[in-house]
């Protein structure tokens, strides 16, 4: 059933966006959490289009109504922000657009046209504040690179930019942009698709949010210190990303963050991370060599599975290893466990066909127990005895 519904979501999309190579081979293997968003986003345009099918005469009042209504929709939506956006924004003179188009303006805010990009500025009784909502449709398809404004002169104040919309350049032509250092979110598949080579997030980004940069073409990201979290699916199906840099102010990484990143080789994590994220680096293929942090203490499920690794040291400090994290990396012919991992669960190394030496202290000396380690077939078990068994080195 689940194959069925992706293979039809993959159709649909790979006629939507012009047969994209790339977005297809993807989207057939897409974590759910993508799944669902792009499930959902055709049910809205569907939705869209019958309503569109009766127009109805828009006056100036159903248009202020209109910025009213997204002003309370995305309202609603903050409430529970962890980053409190009624804050005062520190905002660059050079970051300001102090000329910009307004397009449509009411009481509670403004839809404004700045180079061919759209923002919405919203006002309460709090606060003003503004996000960039997409490309403006004479430009759709068009555009190469964009400068993202960190605030907009509005009524005689400048109002910050705070986050980017959920799908504003999906699937855009854009190589390059720029984005400002008060820029507070980039919400969920906003780059998702687009021909983005290159991006740098800085330290104000706290969120980035679900398949933000998905199935782009994206060679090189750069974090600096403040991002906090990366979603689900982040950085997904990048087959272009060769390095990722992971600042240390990172508090949580998702699932999938990284998953599929074919050419992805180079990765840095925060040397104060304690858990390696399930499924972080599923199948990324080109990471044949990672140093695992000392400071970790626990390997999430899945975190290399699939990936190309051709030896594991597992660090002093880790506890537990968890469910196939390690599974089905063809490439692995050393593991080190040391004795101070206390459990490593089902399949952690299943499927690893490679493996020509494993190192593990002999309180894991058991036929059962490392059945369930490297999968009861593997070829790691040429005895019943294990001592007869040449692969396994017994350490204290």
């Amino acid at each position: 059933m689940r194959r069925m519904i992706v293979g039809v979501v993959a159709l649909i999309i790979s006629v939507a966006m012009v047969g994209d190579v790339q977005a297809q081979g993807f989207l057939k293997n897409l974590g759910k959490a993508i799944e669902k968003e792009v499930v959902k986003e055709i049910n809205n345009s569907k939705k869209k289009k019958k309503d569109t099918a009766q127009p109805k005469k828009e006056s100036k009042s159903q248009n202020d109504n209109s910025v009213q209504e997204e002003s309370s929709n995305t309202s609603s939506k903050r409430k529970n922000s962890s980053k409190s956006s009624s804050q005062a924004i520190s905002v660059s003179p050079k970051e300001v657009c102090y000329n910009p188009t307004i397009l449509r303006d009411g009481p509670t805010g403004a839809e404004i046209e700045i180079d061919g990009i759209n923002y919405m500025i919203l006002v309460d009784q709090f606060s003003k504040k503004a996000y960039l909502s997409g490309v403006a449709e004479s430009l759709k398809g068009k555009t190469t690179h964009v400068k993202v404004w960190g605030g907009i002169q509005y009524k005689g104040e400048v109002v910050p930019v705070v986050y980017i919309k959920a799908g504003a350049f999906r699937a855009e032509t854009l190589t390059s942009i720029e984005l400002p250092q008060n820029l507070q979110e980039i919400e969920e598949q906003a780059f998702f698709n687009s021909s983005l080579k290159k991006v740098v997030i800085y330290g104000s980004t706290w969120r980035i949010g679900a398949g933000a940069f998905a199935a782009s073409q994206l060679e090189s990201v750069e974090m600096r210190e403040g991002v906090t979290r990366i979603e689900g699916n982040a950085f997904a199906g990048c087959w272009n990303l060769t390095t990722v840099r992971i600042p240390e102010s990172i508090e949580k990484i998702d699932i999938h963050a990284f998953y599929d990143c074919k050419n992805l080789s180079t990765v840095y994590l925060p040397t104060s991370m304690k858990t390696i994220p399930a499924q972080i680096f599923v199948d990324c293929k080109s990471l044949t060599r990672y140093s695992i942090p000392s400071s970790v203490e626990r390997i999430g499920e899945r975190a290399f599975m699939g990936t190309g690794l051709e030896s594991v040291i597992i660090p002093l400090n880790v506890k537990y290893i968890e469910e196939n994290a390690f599974a089905m990396c063809e490439n692995l012919k050393k593991v080190t466990i040391p004795s101070t991992v206390e459990k490593i669960e089902q399949g952690a190394f299943d499927g690893c066909t490679g493996i020509t030496d494993v190192y593990i202290n002999v309180k894991f000396k058991d036929v059962r127990l490392l059945a369930e380690i490297f999968g009861p077939g593997s070829h790691l078990f040429t005895s019943y005895n294990l001592d007869e068994c040449k692969a396994f080195h017994w350490t204290e």
